[in-house]
This record gives structure tokens, C-alpha cells and sequence, in this order.
């Protein structure tokens, strides 16, 4: 699997005996709602390993076949002391099932003591999952807290639209006249848990089939995070290419049916052949079945999908290698924030785990800028090339609608009689006016081809990143300013570049125009 349904943990310690079945059944339900929703994806469970919520939702995630990663707030050997040995008996069973056992780094600046460091913990299994399962008596988070309450609060922050609580009325032991345990989904928005969650298991199921890897960074040993990271790059760069190659292929389709509606139209009127109507009909027939396959199968929208996944992935591996904890996708802007959600979302599911050291920022620059700086000079040159090889056929369509029309002219004047002359049926003022027609046709749905896809703008992209990508490489090597922020500054900038070119290429969707 590519991209995996991450579900986070929080919850109270301090269970009633008498709630712990029908707990368990709430849980279960809520999982299982999750794995039938997302047939194709694999599933985790970022879990602190708690004893109380943490245990039971652990324990019934194993059963359903979860990985658990579990991201501790201390040390374990600190940790362990949190536990009675009963509860330390389930935490080390539980703890050698988990995939992944690790200190969870901090989110925020404070003060290091136990109530910094749990808050840290909680905070990262929120980052980094899809939907978060809190077992919470729906009490009030206390500014700067530790505790479920605060968590939840901050999942569901201020303008947060990945903010998916599946909260599960839990009462505390020893509190009296309590709500009985009960589920619900609170959300932003009614309905986007279910499309953020189906958008992922769309590329997940897409990926089936497809082994690409690709290393994107030489590490002596490079953790699993970044493993998962390059082989999602490389199977949505796969994916996503293999998209625009359709896509390609459907334009010059439509071009060419639209020429060819205007050929056979016009032999039909000017040549008054009238088999032309039914060679009008099955062109126009095949250009309507073609245009609702696009539709279809999304080639042009999942094509810009999965190549801002690719895009997203491979400077998050170059982030991640560095030991920057952040997500990249939170750099796209605002307008863009609901389209890339499953984006945002992704990156946090696949970067839940232990990274074991970091890449110089030496190396990293000859990894990355150096590599992209080429990229970007090439790419430049081959939509350059594009965009003028665009300007001169259709300036040499121009051309030859100029002499034509020259042409027509001395003939419809001078030599009248010639004009009146047939060849195969038809006389020639007839041709003349066919092919008049055919060169606009082509002068137009040329233009229009290379016009949606958008050469001149792709071009003065490419020249502005390659000037900033020549920037941030004398930079990073002049020794004069701090290469792990050059190199962050550099990321925000490829994300928002990314996203303005996904923005223009979304306005060029396939068509069906006459």
C-alpha cells in the first residue's frame, strides 16, 4: 500500500470496569466503519500506549489488523514508571506488536518538564493521522493542557479543516450521573472525513500493481519514513505520468475531431457530398464517446492530483531527511487548502515514525539543488522550445491563409473561368473554400492545444525557479548564512510554486466544444 488510513489515539486513564464492553464495541464499530470505507488502503493506529483508552483501542486495532506506531512522550524506560505492574504487563505486550516504538520530537517551544513532554506527544499523534479517536468525557481543555480535552481542542483549532474527531462519550471512573458511552463525528464540514478518506483510497487503489522505488537520499541507514516517503514519490510520479500521457493523447484527439467536423461539414456544403452527413455524424459520435471516457476516468484532474502528491512527497523526503518535523503541505495557500487536505493528511500518515539521524545540509544541497537547478534549466528549454514551435505554425497557418487568399483573389478576378472548373465533382472555387476552411481549423485547434497546456507559462516558471534554485545553492555554499533555513524558505517556495502551476493547469480541462 501507498498511503495508509492513519487513526490517532486520546483518551482518559481512568476507565469504569462497567463501560469497558460497550467501550470495546464502539471502538470496534468505528474501525471497522473506517476499513469498509477504505477497502483498498492499509491502516495504522498512532497510539501512545497509555494504559486505559490508549490499551483498549490498541488492543482492538491489533485484532483488526491496525499497524500500531506508537510515538511515547519520554523515554520508555521513564515511561514504564507511569504504569502499576498490571498495567505494565498489557504496555509490554502491546509495545511488542508495535511496528514502531519512539520519542515523539516536539511540536512546540517550552519548558522540558513531564507536563511539556506528554502535551508534545499528543500534539504529534494529532498531526499525524487521518481522523483522531478520542475516549473523552467532553469536558473543557484547559489553555496549554496535557489531557484529552486539550487535544481535542487542538485538533478541531481555529479555521483547522482536517479537524476529524471521532469522539466516543467516555465517563470517568468514580464520576457520578454520567452520559453513557455513545459515538459521534465531529468534523468542519458534514461529509469531509468520507471524501478525504475515499480521494486517498482513489490513489491507493490506483497504486495497485505498481512497484516503483525510487531513493531520493543516501542515508548509512535510512528510516522507514523515508523509505515510505520514496516509494509513495514514485508511485504517484508513475501514476500522475502515466495520467498526462492520456491526457496529451485526449487533446490531440479533440483537435483532431474538431478538424475533422470541419472538413467533412464543409465537403458536405461546398462539395455537396451528401455521404459527408454521415461521416459528420460518426465523427461527432466518436468526439462525445472519447470526451465522456475523459470524464470519466478524471485523466486531466487526477493527473494534477497525483503530480502535486509527487511534488509534495519528494521535498517532504528532503525535509524529513534534514530532521525538519514539519509538514510541507501546509504551505499551500489558502485557496488550495481544501483541494490538497488529502494531501496534508498523507504526508502526517507517512511520516509517523522514528527518523534515526539526518542528512548535512551539504550533502542535501547537491542532492537537491543541484539536481533541480538541471531540471528546471531543461524544462525551461523543452516548453521555450514548445511554446515557439506554438507561435510558428501558427504564423505559418497565417501565412498560408494570406496567400490563399491572395490566391483567390486574382483567381476570382482575373482568371473567373478557372474558378469554374471541376476536379473529382467539385469545381474549384469549392476546393479553395474547403481548404480555406480546413487551414482555420487547424490554425485554430492548434493554437488552442498548445494553449491549454499552457507552454509560455510553464516556461517563465521554469526561468523563476531556476534563479531561485541558483540563489539558494550560493547561499547554502558561501558559508555566510544558515543552510537548514535557506533550504526551509526553498521548500515553502517549490510547494507554492507547485500549487500555482497546478491552479493554471486545472483551468485547462479537456472540453467538448464545437
Amino acid at each position: 500500500m501507498s498511503i495508509p488510513i492513519s487513526v490517532g489515539v486520546t483518551g482518559h486513564r481512568n476507565l469504569r470496569q462497567e463501560d469497558l464492553p460497550r467501550l470495546r464495541q464502539l471502538v470496534r464499530d468505528e474501525l471497522q466503519k473506517l476499513q469498509k470505507l477504505c477497502p483498498d488502503s492499509e491502516f495504522i493506529m498512532v497510539n501512545s500506549l497509555a494504559s486505559g483508552a490508549d490499551s483498549l483501542c490498541a488492543e482492538e486495532a491489533l485484532d483488526l489488523g491496525f499497524r500500531l506506531v506508537c510515538p511515547l512522550p519520554v523515554a520508555e524506560v521513564v515511561y514504564k514508571q507511569n504504569f502499576s505492574p498490571e498495567e505494565l504487563t498489557v504496555f509490554e505486550r502491546l509495545r511488542s506488536q508495535a511496528t514502531e516504538v519512539f520519542v515523539a520530537p516536539d511540536t512546540e517551544d517550552g519548558t522540558p518538564n513531564r507536563h511539556f513532554h506528554f502535551r508534545q506527544a499528543g500534539l504529534y499523534v494529532s498531526d499525524h493521522c487521518h481522523v483522531l479517536l478520542a475516549l473523552w468525557d467532553g469536558s473543557e481543555p484547559k489553555p496549554g493542557g496535557c489531557g484529552t480535552a486539550e487535544i481535542v481542542d487542538y485538533k478541531r483549532g481555529d479555521g483547522r479543516d482536517d479537524g476529524f474527531v471521532i469522539h466516543i462519550q467516555t465517563p470517568r471512573n468514580a464520576v457520578p450521573n454520567t452520559v453513557p458511552p455513545s459515538a459521534r463525528l465531529l468534523e468542519p464540514e458534514t461529509g469531509g472525513l468520507e471524501k478525504l478518506l475515499k480521494e486517498t483510497n482513489e490513489f491507493n487503489r490506483d497504486c495497485k500493481g505498481i512497484t516503483k522505488e525510487k531513493s531520493l537520499v543516501d542515508m548509512p541507514e535510512k528510516p522507514n519514513v523515508i523509505r515510505s516517503l520514496e516509494r509513495c514519490y514514485a508511485r504517484s510520479a508513475a501514476i500522475s505520468g502515466a495520467l498526462q500521457r492520456k491526457y496529451l493523447h485526449t487533446l490531440r484527439n479533440i483537435a483532431l475531431f474538431c478538424v475533422l467536423l470541419v472538413v467533412s461539414y464543409t465537403l458536405y456544403d461546398e462539395g455537396e457530398l451528401m455521404w459527408m452527413l454521415f461521416c459528420y455524424a460518426a465523427v461527432l459520435i466518436l468526439y462525445y464517446c472519447v470526451y465522456r471516457r475523459v470524464l470519466r476516468g478524471k485523466y486531466h484532474e487526477n493527473y494534477i492530483r497525483y503530480r502535486m502528491l509527487a511534488e509534495s512527497l519528494r521535498v517532504q523526503t528532503y525535509m524529513t531527511a534534514m530532521g525538519i518535523h514539519e509538514n510541507v503541505a501546509c504551505h499551500y495557500v489558502w485557496s488550495q487548502k481544501q483541494q490538497t487536505l488529502w494531501i496534508r493528511t498523507a504526508i502526517g500518515s507517512l511520516t509517523a515514525g522514528k527518523v534515526n539521524g539526518s542528512i548535512s545540509a551539504d550533502k542535501l544541497c547537491a542532492t537537491w539543488l543541484d539536481s533541480q537547478l538541471a531540471y528546471h534549466k531543461s524544462a525551461y528549454q523543452r516548453n521555450h522550445r514548445k511554446d515557439r514551435l506554438c507561435s510558428m505554425i501558427t504564423s505559418a497557418m497565417l501565412c498560408c491563409l494570406v496567400i490563399l487568399f491572395v490566391a483567390v483573389l486574382v483567381l476570382e478576378y482575373v482568371f473567373t473561368a478557372i474558378m469554374e472548373a471541376q476536379m473529382l465533382g467539385i469545381i474549384l472555387r469549392g476546393w479553395l473554400k474547403i481548404l480555406w476552411s480546413g487551414i482555420s481549423a487547424v490554425t485554430l485547434f492548434v493554437s488552442s492545444y498548445y494553449g491549454q497546456l499552457s507552454y509560455s507559462r510553464k516556461s517563465d516558471d521554469n526561468a523563476a525557479m531556476e534563479r531561485l534554485f541558483a540563489e539558494a545553492s550560493q547561499k547554502c555554499r558561501s558559508g555566510k548564512n544558515d543552510a537548514k533555513e535557506v533550504l526551509r524558505q526553498l521548500a515553502r517556495e517549490e510547494i507554492i510554486e507547485n500549487g500555482n502551476w497546478a491552479s493554471y493547469c486545472m483551468e485547462n480541462t479537456p472540453t467538448f466544444s464545437l
